[in-house]
């Protein structure tokens, strides 16, 4: 990071340097510093390499409580090499419409809930014994044998 220079109202400009790249990007303190806009340029030092770019410009709106701040509607991603004429560069807009205030449950926040095992010394969630799946399975399977049996007697008596 190289310089962080406030901007007005809650917004900073924050500029950085990485190998080679170097970058601008545009936060807002009051939505957890989130990335409204950056603006990166990259290359490497070698005669042949080809200068690039990607930019990106995010649109946030207010979300529902202190524990959802902010809700992202909009992403627009324009990348490309520098000096590309604009049919040639990499245009994408991304839209979010499909949100939910219910609440999360706990056991999406499990491995155990994608299938994967838990780590050593953390308990897995509470599951219902497969001997209770075999016990429900075997009393449907006589309450379906009692149901035949009563239907073939009712059919073989006489009326």
């Amino acid at each position: 990071m190289t310089r962080v220079t406030p901007k007005g109202g809650a917004l900073d400009q924050v500029e950085f340097e990485y190998a080679g790249t170097t970058g601008v990007l545009l936060t807002d303190r009051s939505r957890s510093s989130v990335v409204i806009q950056s603006s990166i340029r990259g290359g490497t030092n070698t005669p042949d390499s080809v200068p690039w770019f990607a930019d990106m410009k995010r649109e946030v709106e207010p979300g529902p409580d202190e524990k959802a701040p902010f809700r992202c509607r909009r992403i627009e991603v324009v990348k490309g090499n520098v000096g590309d004429p604009l049919d040639q560069r990499s245009h994408k807009i991304y839209q979010f419409t499909d949100y939910s205030d219910a609440p999360v449950p706990d056991e999406v926040f499990t491995l155990s809930h994608y299938g994967l095992p838990e780590p050593v010394g953390v308990a897995a969630p509470k599951r219902v014994p497969n001997t209770v799946w075999f016990l429900l399975a075997a009393a449907g399977c006589g309450v379906a044998a009692a149901g035949l049996r009563y239907a073939a007697r009712r059919r073989s008596s006489p009326a």
